[in-house]
């Protein structure tokens, strides 16, 4: 005799297709999100696992604060990167994002960067923290600016104010 097993697979068959289109929509909004932040090479992105306590940066994010851009990808401590953030900035940054991992409350900070070449760059960080229901923080995402060439206007302008104002006061006494 013969014996014969059947089995119902069109909804598996159904379900796997279906993650497969998922997948695919998922793999095209990263590229695309990817494309448009290297754009202007000037954004980068972070998501810190607050529990496990690795920042997963991309290139951008990890270069302009001094971590090895494959560090930054596999995960590193986040000590790592506010080691990247100037001496006179990093206590205030620290501050605000303890706070965000507190409260939840958007984070949002301009700071600098020292670079290896000597240079400065000017970053503004924004981002939230997510808590659980509990109010423990799970983990933080955001993004870093590069606003060097902006903050650099602003510095000379203001550089041009005060002289403008001491030269008047010299001809006014």
């Amino acid at each position: 005799g013969v014996i014969a097993v059947v089995v119902e697979t069109s909804d598996a068959v159904r379900g796997e297709r279906e993650l497969r289109r998922s997948e695919a929509k998922l793999r095209t909004s990263e590229e695309r999100l990817q494309l448009a932040l290297s754009a202007g090479k000037s954004v980068g992105t972070w998501d810190w696992d607050v529990a496990k306590n690795l920042v997963y940066a991309d290139a951008r994010f990890s270069t302009l604060y001094g971590v090895d851009p494959e560090r930054g990808i596999s995960g590193a401590p986040i000590a790592e990167f506010f080691g990247g953030i100037h001496p006179d900035d990093v206590g205030r940054v620290q501050a605000g994002v303890s706070q965000a991992t507190e409260t939840g409350a958007p984070f949002a900070a301009e700071y600098r960067l020292p670079q290896p070449n000597g240079e400065e760059k000017w970053v503004v960080a924004q981002g939230r923290c997510l808590l659980t229901s509990d109010g423990k923080p799970v983990r933080f995402s955001g993004l870093s600016f590069d606003i060097t060439e902006r903050k650099n206007a602003e510095i000379r302008r203001e550089a041009l104010v005060r002289m403008s104002d001491f030269v008047r006061d010299l001809n006014d006494p």
